[in-house]
Parts: structure tokens; sequence; C-alpha cells
């Protein structure tokens, strides 16, 4: 049998409280405890049921109740400044009652504080469930939802349809996060919009035929009908000539840009396919300010990070005290002798690299890298040695 899924508020302390509701906001247990471990929270909570979301009142978060999000799993929500006492005591007004010691009512407005956040997400997951005649995923959709940041389509398809080779990969990288799961969601995303696309553009195909059948049949019934048209009749039938014209230009469009969606789609499912076996690369032409925050708003190039750039040459001095302390490795297609030695990251020539390229990411197997990466840290450690030498003569 499922657990029910939890959000917990806990206020750590000499006396440690917390409050466990489920997903309608309704208090399933509120208490308090003097000298309570955390191995002892967690025992107890997990009794009552599943944590998805942690809440805490205040900002940065306790250490108490970070490690407790990262033991059970559950999603990590602080405000971005300390609740103020004002707004606790508005929070738990309707539950005042149930309510023992300030540490209760701490830990009840931050169960209240997370609820409150995700309650809109909640109520729309119901209503589309709703809709699609699909209320009994509710909990496992839900789940997925309040611990990664995917689209609710995405979620329900991953939950619906896990034998799917690419919903695998994804549940895979979410289990083991063998990368960063952002950019594998908004991969699988963008793969999920595609097919949508195509089966738009599939609809739209079958109403132009239609349409340019309705209209081939009407031009056919007139040509009967008149043995001899009259100058009105034989513009109206130009028109319709036209008009199939039109129509077969536009279905001609459409199915070219079908395929091209269908090409696009299989490399996509390719590329996911190959995730494992290889590397992740983040693409760039260049590290000028333009082209990285217009491509960053996608790729959310982080710390540990590698990227493939067209050409080094071109960079903005603010982007690389942005990225300098990020651990980045870049490999570049073109590279000056000067840039590599002036810019802070490990640059790798990525001239005859076998690397697959898609729009926004790349790949290169795991192999081949971390042969390069070593050959790069031997290369390095050598000319800092003949560097000291030369500074000791």
């Amino acid at each position: 049998m499922n657990k029910k899924l939890l959000i917990v508020g806990i206020d750590p302390g000499t006396t440690v409280a917390f409050a466990a509701l489920d997903l309608n906001g309704n208090i399933i247990n509120l208490s308090s405890q003097k000298e309570f471990s955390l191995s002892s929270l967690i025992e107890k909570i997990i009794q009552i049921g599943k944590p998805v979301l942690v809440g805490c009142d205040v900002s940065p978060a306790p250490t108490f109740v970070e490690k407790f999000a990262t033991k059970t799993g559950a999603r990590l929500i602080d405000p971005e400044i300390d609740l103020a006492v004002e707004e606790k005591k508005i929070l738990v007004k309707q539950f005042e009652s149930k309510i023992e010691n300030n540490h209760q009512r701490d830990a009840l407005s931050s169960a209240l504080y997370a609820y409150k956040i995700f309650s809109p997400l909640l109520e729309k997951v119901d209503r589309v469930l709703g809709k699609e005649k699909k209320e009994h995923l509710s909990a496992r959709v839900k789940e997925l939802l309040l611990k990664k940041e995917i689209s609710i389509k995405a979620a329900i398809d991953i939950v619906e349809r896990p034998s799917k080779p690419e919903v695998k990969i994804i549940k895979k990288i979410i289990q083991e996060k063998v990368y960063s799961e952002k950019d594998f969601l908004d991969l699988y995303d963008k793969l999920k919009k595609k097919e949508k696309e195509i089966i738009l553009l599939d609809n739209l195909n079958k109403e132009l035929k239609k349409q340019a059948e309705e209209s081939k049949d009407k031009l056919n019934f007139l040509l009967k009908k008149i043995p001899k048209p009259s100058k009105k009749i034989k513009q109206k039938l130009s028109f319709k000539e036209k008009r199939i014209d039109f129509f077969a230009i536009e279905l001609e469009k459409q199915k070219l840009k079908f395929q091209d969606l269908k090409k696009e789609i299989d490399k996509l499912n390719q590329f996911i396919a190959n995730l494992n076996n290889c590397v992740l690369l983040k693409k760039l032409d260049n590290l000028g300010s333009n082209e990285f925050e217009a491509k960053n708003k996608k790729l959310n190039i982080q710390k540990n990070d590698i990227l493939i750039l067209k050409d080094l040459d071109i960079y903005s001095q603010k982007i690389i005290d942005f990225l300098k302390n990020k651990n980045i490795i870049i490999l570049a297609k073109k590279a000056s002798k000067k840039t590599k030695q002036t810019l802070p990251f490990t640059i790798i020539d990525a001239k005859n690299l076998k690397i697959e390229e898609n729009e926004l990411f790349a790949l290169i197997s795991k192999k081949e890298f971390d042969k390069i990466k070593t050959d790069q840290n031997i290369l390095t450690k050598i000319v800092k040695e003949y560097k000291s030498e030369r500074t000791k003569d």
C-alpha cells in the first residue's frame, strides 16, 4: 500500500517540533519533544507517511532541516527572508486550538508556508488529471512534481508509461544523479513538445488535404454542370483553381516541416539514448556577453560543467569573472595560444575529437574524454614544472 505523501515543517533546537500535513493542507500530526535526534524524528515521520516537501521558517535553512531533507529525499523549501511573527500567526490562525507551544507554532507555520507555495500547482494537477480521467495517478504525479522541476505533461508521461526507453533513461538519471537533473528534464520536455507539434502538424495536413479534395470535387461538379461557362463562372473556376494550388503548396510546406520535426525527434531520442556512455557538453559560440546571456537561460551553466565553444578568442571579462571559480572545462574549436595562457580554465583543443552535437548540447564518449583530460593534466604538470625550474635558474 502506498504511503500518504506529507508536507513536513520542522522547528529544530533543544526542543524539536514538527508538523505533518497531507497534500490538502490538513494536519496529520503536530508534536514537540526535548532532545529529539534526527534519526528518531525521521523514524517517527516515515511511520506516518512519505515526506515530499520539508519547510522551515528561517533563511538559510538550519543544518538539521537540510539533513532531514537529504536523508528522506524531500524537497527543501525555505523563505527568502525569515518569516515574521505576524506572518506565522496568520498562517496558523485556523489551527490555534491544536497548538501547545511556540515550537509547534513555528513548525506548523513552516509546513503551511511550503503548502501555500505549492497548493496552486497541486490544484492544477487535480484539474488536469480529472479532465483526462486519470485521477488514479494523482499521488505518483504529485510526488514527482513536488520533488523535481518538471512539467505536468512530462510527469504524467513518466508515471503512465515507465517502460518507454527515454522514460527509463530519465528515471535512471533522476535516481542516480549522474548529471544535472534539470539539463535532462529540459531535454525530455523539449522532446515531448516536439511530439505534440508533430501531432498538430499531422492534423493540419489532414485538414488541408480535406479542403483541397473538397475544392477539387466542387470544381469537377461545376465543370459537369455548366457545359459552356460564362465569364463570371470562369472567374470563379479560376479562383477555385488558385485555391487548390494554394492548398497544395501549403500541404507540401507542412509535409517538409513534419519531416524536419520527425528528424529532430529521432535525433533527440538517439541523443538521450547515448547519455549513459558519454559526457554532456553545453554549447556556446563564444564567451561574449550577448551569446552567454542568451544561451545560459536554457543551459543553466553551473559549477563543474564542461563547455564546447566555437571561438574562445571572443570573450567578455564579465563572463570570465562569472565562470572563473566554477571549475569549468572548455573544449575549444578555435583558441589562440595567448587566449589559452590568459584564461583561468582547463582548455582542450576540440578540433580532432569525435563529438555529436545538437542545438544546445553535445556528447563525447567518456573513454575519449577521460583520455584527453588525463593528457591535458600531464601537459599542464610538465609546463608548471618547467616554469618552476626556469625560475630557480
